[in-house]
């Protein structure tokens, strides 16, 4: 699976996105922008909380890519945003930029080399079929390995998968930066 910063970028990209065009962020103050910024960064990766029962388990991947990254999971993330929403605990647009988000993680993760079977994620648990993209652009991440426990994700393997992610994603935090730029000059030369 990518990385956590793979994730952490495409969170980075929502947040731009979510600030510019949902909640204007200049007029928040500093510390609701960076609330909204790792709440942004904590849902594109929260997919991967699945790990952490493995983790007490001794095995960190016994339930990663199955529940948590299915369609039916970011379904229930975008309900329980709704009813947040409704009940005015969080704003209206929350649900659209949550659930995008959170969405991002299981549609990156299909596209990754996978390895080790079952190859791909249980898209549609608790259905056991496990579904990969035919294309896949981004190296697998290695979060465990029996060698080296999770000592694994220091290991140059991984250094070179963060570089090729940067690689990857960088220009899409370019375009979501260019996408805002260009709306602000759209909505000034409308005034």
């Amino acid at each position: 699976m990518p990385s956590p910063i793979g994730h952490t970028l495409i969170g980075f990209c929502g947040f731009v996105l979510v600030s510019h065009r949902f909640i204007p962020a200049k007029e928040l103050p500093l510390h609701r922008r960076l609330q909204l910024l790792a709440s942004c960064i904590i849902l594109a990766n929260l997919p991967d909380i699945d790990v952490i029962p493995g983790i007490f388990m001794g095995h960190p991947g016994m339930y990663h890519r199955q529940a948590t990254h299915s369609v039916l999971a970011t379904v229930c993330l975008g309900w329980f945003t709704c009813f947040l929403a409704k009940r005015r605990f969080i704003p209206r647009s929350t649900p659209i930029w949550a659930t995008a988000l959170y969405a991002s993680h299981i549609i990156l993760d299909i596209l990754v080399n996978d390895i080790s079977p079952p190859f791909g994620l249980q898209l549609f648990w608790p259905a056991p079929e496990y579904f990969i993209a035919p294309v896949q652009i981004f190296p697998r991440f290695i979060y465990f390995s029996r060698e080296a426990g999770m000592w694994a994700v220091f290991s140059p393997t991984n250094l070179l998968t963060f570089l090729q992610e940067m690689l990857l994603l960088a220009p899409l935090v370019g375009l979501s930066f260019l996408i805002c730029r260009n709306s602000n000059r759209t909505k000034h030369s409308q005034i």
